[in-house]
C-alpha cells in the first residue's frame, strides 16, 4: 500500500517497473482507510525545507488513528522526529 499526498507520489516509472516485476501494489489517499490492513507502517519526515508550509504538513499520526491499527502493527521511522505531525504519545503505545 502507498499512500501520498498529490504531487509527493512515487515517480510512475517507479510504478511501471513494480508492475513489471508482478508486485502488487495500491495507491491510497486516506490513511486510515487501509489502516486495518497494515502489519508495518514506514514512515518519513517531509523534508519541510524543500516545500510549502501546506505541502510540508504530512499525515497526522496520533493515537486516534492508530486506534484503527491491529494490534501487533509497528511503525518503523528513521529518525530524528523534526517538525513532522507525529504526536510524542504514540511513543507510549504498544505500536
Amino acid at each position: 500500500y502507498f499512500v501520498a499526498h498529490p504531487g509527493l507520489e512515487l515517480p510512475k516509472s517507479l510504478y511501471a517497473e513494480l508492475k513489471k516485476r508482478s508486485i502488487l501494489i495500491s495507491l491510497h489517499k486516506d490513511l486510515e482507510e487501509i489502516m486495518p490492513k497494515l502489519d508495518i507502517v514506514y514512515l518519513t519526515r517531509l523534508q519541510e525545507e524543500r516545500f510549502t508550509h501546506e505541502a510540508a504538513l504530512g499525515y497526522s499520526f496520533n493515537p486516534e488513528v492508530l486506534n484503527l491499527a491491529k494490534p501487533s502493527m509497528r511503525m518503523l521511522h528513521p529518525l530524528p522526529r523534526v517538525y513532522e505531525q507525529l504526536d510524542p504519545k504514540i511513543d507510549e503505545t504498544p505500536h
